[in-house]
């Protein structure tokens, strides 16, 4: 059975040049994360968007040391682990996740 969308092609055509896909304010990268001797780009948003995860990012180029380091030790721990990104903020664990190779979904 075929079903129809009631969406029409000039509706879907005026959706699509109204999505605004923004640009990062700011990619640092960031310093070495010791436990696991690796280091990753983090772009972040602009201050008026994100007053939390993204001005610490710019301010000290890092966030939450401590539990990024104990992520990167448990990801490093089980190689042939996924990672699911939620969808939360800026993903400073999910970018840390993929430099060691894994799977991000």
């Amino acid at each position: 059975m075929f079903l129809q969308s009631s969406l029409d092609l000039s509706q879907l055509e005026a959706s699509l040049r109204d999505l605004t896909w923004k640009l990062p304010y700011k990619c640092n990268q960031s310093p070495v994360y010791e436990d696991i001797n690796i280091s990753f780009v983090m772009c972040t948003k602009y201050p008026e968007e994100d007053m939390v995860i993204s001005l610490f990012f710019n301010t000290y180029e890092r966030y939450e040391d401590g539990a990024i380091n104990t992520f990167l030790a448990a990801a490093h721990l089980y190689k042939d682990s996924w990672v699911l990104d939620l969808g939360c903020n800026i993903r400073a664990f999910t970018v840390a996740a993929a430099v060691l190779n894994h799977t991000v979904i």
